[in-house]
C-alpha cells in the first residue's frame, strides 16, 4: 500500500496530512452515540470522548510492529501477556476480598470486588463502579470496567509487554485499598 497526498479543501485535515486520526487531539463528547453510551455520569474515563481511530492508521502500525518484531516477536509478546494474565487469574483467585468471573483464554480478565456483595446485586454493582472510579482518579493505576450478565465488573486488559507480575500485584493490592478506604480519602469525592 502506497502513501499518497491529498490536495484540497473538501478533505479532513488528517487526511491532507497524512498522519492518523488516532494522533488528534481527544474531545468531549457531551451527546452519547450508539456506539458509546455514556449511562454512568461524570467520569474521568475518556474512552467514550475520543476519537475513533483511522482504520488506515491502525494498519499503518500493524505493519511497523511486524517490520521491527517480525511474526516470531508479535507472537512471543502475545504468548507473555496471555501467561501474565493467567498469574493475575491466579492473584485474584488467591484473595479473599476479590472473585474472578473466568478462566483467562487471552490477555483479558475480568473480576469484582466481593466484599460487597453482602449488600445485594445493585449495591454490589455501584461498589466495584466506585472503586474503579475512585482507584483512577487516584493516579494509583487505571483499570476499565464493563458489564456481564447484567453486573458490574472490574477488567483489566495486559497490553504492555513490559508489565510484570509485581505491577499486577500492585494493582490489586490497590484496589483492595482504595476498597477499603472511605469515599474522598484518596482525594476524590468519590
Amino acid at each position: 500500500m502506497a502513501i499518497g497526498w491529498t490536495r484540497g479543501r473538501s478533505r479532513p485535515p488528517w487526511r491532507v496530512r497524512a498522519m492518523p486520526l488516532c494522533s488528534t487531539p481527544p474531545f468531549r463528547n457531551t451527546h452519547p452515540t450508539s456506539f458509546h453510551q455514556l449511562d454512568d455520569g461524570p467520569s474521568n474515563d475518556l474512552g467514550p470522548r475520543s476519537f475513533q481511530c483511522s482504520p488506515r492508521g491502525d494498519a499503518l502500525k500493524v505493519w511497523a510492529a511486524i517490520l521491527r518484531y517480525g511474526r516470531a516477536g508479535i507472537a512471543g509478546f502475545y504468548e507473555y501477556l496471555s501467561e501474565l494474565t493467567v498469574a493475575f487469574h491466579r492473584m485474584v483467585d488467591a484473595h479473599p476480598s476479590f472473585e474472578a468471573l473466568h478462566t483467562p483464554e487471552t490477555n483479558i480478565l475480568c473480576f469484582r470486588f466481593s466484599g460487597a456483595d453482602t449488600a445485594g446485586p445493585a449495591a454490589a454493582d455501584e461498589v466495584n463502579r466506585d472503586l474503579r472510579e475512585r482507584y483512577n482518579a487516584s493516579g494509583k493505576g487505571w483499570i476499565t470496567s464493563t458489564i456481564i450478565g447484567g453486573r458490574r465488573v472490574l477488567r483489566v486488559t495486559i497490553i504492555n509487554p513490559r508489565t510484570t507480575e509485581r505491577h499486577l500485584a500492585a494493582l490489586l493490592d490497590g484496589q483492595a485499598t482504595t476498597a477499603t478506604e472511605p469515599a474522598g480519602a484518596s482525594g476524590t469525592s468519590g
